[in-house]
């Protein structure tokens, strides 16, 4: 039924009864297509999952021994730490004047010096010592000297 107002066209509104039907393809083996990468799909996904597993049970593996060598080492070192703590104390014991005196005096037979044989020197002109074979040459025999010296510190001469 034609509309009659000219201002509007109200046609354009109206239902037709008209159907367009979509142009559908039915293909065979899409289906099985989709669930055969559905399959691969989860395949992968638990293929990935028992790895990410096995991961996590090697890193524990690997942490647990990790951990029994720590110990293990620090045992070691609470070990050491002790037998240097004996040994040192030993040490210390050994090097006391005490134990110093009863060596000397037992063991090697020495005994303290009587007054008898110690003797008191006096000197006459205060404390000067003179060496045997020592004559003055002059400055040109001390260069030499100290350059001598200076040769066999540089391991040279």
């Amino acid at each position: 039924m034609p509309n009659q107002s000219e201002a509007y066209d109200f046609s354009r509104f109206e239902d037709t009864n008209e159907t367009v039907e979509p142009k559908l393809k039915v293909t065979e083996g899409v289906q099985k297509q989709a669930q055969g990468v559905i399959t691969v799909k989860a395949v992968v996904l638990v293929l990935m999952l028992i790895a990410v597993v096995t991961m996590m049970i090697y890193n524990k593996v690997v942490i647990t021994e990790l951990s029994a060598e720590i110990s293990s080492s620090q045992k070691q070192l609470s070990a050491l730490e002790d037998q240097e703590e004996i040994l040192s104390a030993q040490v210390e014991n050994s090097v006391s004047l005490n134990s110093i005196e009863q060596t000397v005096t037992k063991d090697l037979g020495l005994s303290k010096a009587d007054a008898y044989q110690i003797e008191y020197i006096k000197l006459v002109k205060g404390d000067n010592i003179q060496l045997k074979n020592q004559t003055d040459d002059g400055i040109i025999s001390k260069v030499a000297a100290l350059g001598k010296r200076l040769l066999e510190y540089m391991g040279i001469g």
